[in-house]
């Protein structure tokens, strides 16, 4: 009884890490080719967003499932009489979609709700006007006519939709926002860009590095929202001024906005720059294709492990002398170990 209840929950956990590892991305990729996108979707997308129209045919349509994804996951109201229509919060989603396309989730962990007013509006806790705010409770309030005006200039790299919600982004930072055994990339990374960063940052601060704008300076909160609008809008030369720390951010945001040829892929980065030293680090820089293949030969390797041991322990429990049973012992607590 005892070796059958060590076999079932051997198994179990087995299945959980199949699960995970192997069957839950399949799935998602089977939703992804079986999605399509509406003619409406992809004009409105087409007309203010320049990194969707870069896209290859299966990233516009990754991109457009990962939107909706988003827009069922928080709330969009609007204020000040403003009315959210469908295409109000396809472009919401949109914006947020950008941003974590190189994460395996679509949405932002901290952001609960949207509200968007017509204009500018007025801020009572701040006592001042404003465009856009975020808040550490989840919620991002947006100029809508600010908002389209980030879109439909897209080379000034001053973006309210990204800049608002890079802010959401960075506040991961200080939730530690962790699901269970499986780390967050951008949580773990941050602290490595800060680091990368800090010297730039002192430099808009002084008034001695003129890439980014002034208001980069003000804090190191204002500086990462700069830089996510940089890094979108103006990569070739936020690339050619600041290479270390682009490459830096590409690894903690998980995209290139450079490799258009490969929708943005993460997949091409210079190994001795940016010196992964873990495995964590080593799928990060994994192209979607190589991080499916490694996660099933990890699969495989479980399966695998967990056979040899189950033939090893039958030989012991068949010759059950003082020694084998001290090794089944072994054997059992190596396996639970492997497999957690």
């Amino acid at each position: 009884m005892y070796e059958f209840s060590f076999y079932l929950f051997v198994g179990c956990w087995g299945a959980i890490r199949y699960y995970y590892f192997f069957k839950k991305n399949h799935d998602a990729q089977y939703v992804e080719e079986s999605f399509n996108v509406t003619s409406h979707q992809n004009k409105l997308l087409l007309q203010y967003f320049p990194y969707y129209r870069q896209l290859s045919e299966k990233g516009k349509k990754r991109f457009v499932l990962r939107t909706q994804q988003t827009i069922k996951s928080i709330i969009i109201q609007g204020k000040e009489g403003f009315v959210v229509t469908n295409d109000v919060k396809l472009l919401v989603g949109a914006s947020i979609a950008q941003l974590t396309f190189g994460f395996s989730k679509p949405r932002l962990n901290e952001l609960k709700a949207v509200l968007i007013f017509p204009d500018a509006f007025y801020s009572r806790l701040l006592r001042r006007w404003a465009k856009g705010l975020a808040f550490e409770n989840g919620s991002v309030c947006l100029s809508w006519n600010h908002f389209l005006n980030g879109y439909e200039d897209s080379s000034d790299a001053i973006n309210l939709g990204l800049h608002e919600f890079a802010h959401i982004l960075r506040f991961e930072v200080f939730e530690e926002t962790n699901e269970g055994l499986f780390s967050n990339p951008f949580v773990d990374n941050f602290k490595e860009w800060e680091d990368a960063g800090m010297p730039v940052f002192m430099n808009v601060r002084k008034g001695k590095e003129d890439f980014f704008r002034s208001y980069g300076g003000a804090n190191t909160i204002e500086f990462f929202a700069v830089c996510i609008e940089n890094f979108f809008e103006k990569p070739e030369v936020f690339k050619k001024e600041l290479p270390y720390l682009y490459d830096k951010l590409c690894l903690l945001m998980q995209q290139d906005p450079l490799n258009t040829s490969k929708d943005y892929s993460f997949d091409e980065i210079d190994e001795f720059s940016l010196s992964p030293s873990s495995e964590q680090g080593y799928e990060l820089w994994c192209s979607s294709i190589e991080q499916s293949i490694w996660n099933s030969v990890k699969s495989l390797a479980y399966a695998t492990t967990f056979l040899i041991i189950f033939a090893l322990t039958n030989h012991f429990i068949a010759n059950p002398t003082i020694a084998e049973q001290g090794g089944f012992v072994y054997l059992r607590l190596f396996s639970a170990s492997v497999l957690f």
